[in-house]
């Protein structure tokens, strides 16, 4: 007759394939964790090169001279050297939080001709009255989508990271190569009025015209900021000699949709407001 375990016997032989089992999850989620702390989710390399003629080694003799705008505190040999501007004036208006549908017309197909219908009429008539000098982009953001971190995006040309929504909060000043850097080192006059994250990104000799910076994190104010930014920008458009970049951030519109929504009354009172500047704005220019 075969002699039984004792029960000692096996516990044992129960605890040794259980121990090896814990011992696998265990390496397999220092992996995981290893891997998921090395990738793109949560790490970003920022490059703080910047773009100057030693990285055009094709550039040609009649593209290789100094441009330096008059005023401007940069030698002759630190001077970019670029083919000539196209223009001599750029006006930058951002509608935080504004989506594409509210400027976007649509197009009638049984009538052929577009209707009026979109809450920013002015930039669909705009689009419409000179076809051939203006575009209608439609931009698909990834997420973070929060201020900050989309206009490190913009300016950049790169890609933020979900985790970087944490900087949100007094982040530090922008090292990576970008518009605003490249444009004051050109000798180019920015003017900027609006949303302050723009100071925690950038320094206020970067915007040699005009500052007006105006806090962005009370969600229940709609008003003081794009009231800043209005005064701000007819005053320059009035002036246009003062300035080579002018730049204003309106914040009422993502204000009104965080804290009553988009189908709100007070969405529609700041649309309408944005587009009477718009229309203000454009027949100045």
């Amino acid at each position: 007759m075969p002699r039984s375990r004792r029960p000692s016997e096996r516990l044992c032989s129960t605890h040794v394939p259980l121990f090896v089992f814990l011992c696998l999850l265990a390496v397999g989620k220092a992996l995981a964790l290893l891997i998921y702390g090395s990738g793109f989710y949560i790490t970003r390399v920022q490059l703080s090169n910047t773009s100057t003629c030693d990285f055009q080694p094709t550039c040609s003799n009649d593209i290789r001279r100094n441009r330096i705008q008059p005023g401007s505190n940069i030698s002759s040999g630190e001077a970019e050297c670029w083919t000539d501007a196209m223009i001599d004036k750029v006006v930058l208006v951002i509608v935080d939080g504004a989506r594409f549908d509210f400027a976007a017309a649509s197009f009638d197909m049984e009538e052929s001709r577009w209707t009026r219908n979109s809450p920013l009429s002015s930039i669909a008539e705009i689009v419409q009255k000179k076809p051939v000098t203006t575009e209608l982009f439609r931009f698909v953001a990834d997420p973070p989508t929060t201020t900050q971190q989309r206009l490190k995006s913009i300016l950049t040309g790169g890609l933020p990271t979900f985790l970087e929504i944490s900087k949100s909060f007094g982040a530090a000043k922008l090292v990576e190569d970008n518009i605003i850097a490249q444009a004051a080192s050109a000798g180019r006059r920015i003017s900027f009025s609006g949303d302050d994250t723009w100071l925690e990104l950038f320094h206020r000799a970067h915007f040699a015209a005009s500052v007006d910076a105006h806090p962005s994190f009370n969600v229940r104010d709609l008003d003081s900021v794009d009231q800043g930014v209005r005064r701000h920008l007819l005053s320059a458009l009035e002036y246009p000699n003062d300035w080579d970049i002018l730049i204003g951030h309106f914040l009422g519109v993502d204000h009104a949709g965080h804290t009553y929504g988009v189908e709100s009354q007070a969405m529609e009172k700041k649309l309408q407001e944005i587009d009477a500047d718009i229309k203000s704005g454009m027949s100045i220019m």
